[in-house]
């Protein structure tokens, strides 16, 4: 239950984002830029071709221009039961543009808890449709997110155990990954969440 219960939240908080928050085609630049030259001061931890294909997605992720609102920091840990609504989402850190930028992490931190591929396949799928989030896109951050995060892990000095399962996560993702130009012209599917009069008050 707890990964449809985020995908709501995740589709919930995707209003029109404010002026100010950090876009997330910047972040997908940044990525871009140094993915390879920290994948060589690490000593080329992993095979070459996933760092390329990270690099290729983010620049195509770095030309789309999304403007809705998106907690980076949503996970489990900070979705609470409430009588105003059935859940609520605490301790937000918002950033704006596509909503699947932050598939990734909700993932990530419940793969411990799946039981192989088939059961990985079925959470992302269930995420992906209760957020209804464009699946390529999803996929394509979900690749960015771990093998930014698998770097960043080493720099930090994590174990290869907790890593690995970025990797795994990463390699679901690959396969369904669109073109670094096939994202950059796919439009943004998901529209604002419209609040109702009723359910506001």
């Amino acid at each position: 239950m707890a990964v449809p219960v985020a995908g709501a939240l995740l589709r919930r908080l995707a209003v029109p984002a404010p002026a100010g928050p950090r876009p997330v085609s910047e972040i997908a630049a940044e990525i871009s830029d140094g993915l390879l030259d920290r994948w060589e001061r690490l000593g080329h931890p992993f095979h070459r071709r996933l760092v390329d294909q990270a690099r290729d997605l983010a620049g195509g992720l770095s030309h789309r221009t999304g403007s809705l609102l998106v907690n980076h920091d949503l996970h489990y840990d900070n979705v609470l039961a409430a009588d105003r609504e059935p859940w609520l989402a605490i301790d937000p850190k918002v950033v704006t543009g596509d909503p699947e930028y932050q598939v990734a992490q909700l993932l990530w931190t419940r793969l411990d808890e799946m039981d192989g591929r088939e059961e990985l396949f079925f959470h992302a799928h269930a995420l992906i449709e209760s957020a209804e989030l464009d699946p390529e896109v999803a996929n394509a951050w979900t690749v960015v997110r771990c093998i930014d995060y698998w770097l960043w892990g080493l720099d930090s000095g994590f174990t290869e155990a907790r890593l690995r399962r970025g990797l795994r996560l990463s390699a679901r993702s690959r396969s369904r990954a669109p073109s670094a130009g096939e994202l950059s012209r796919r439009r943004t599917a998901l529209r604002p969440f419209q609040v109702s009069r009723a359910r506001a008050s």
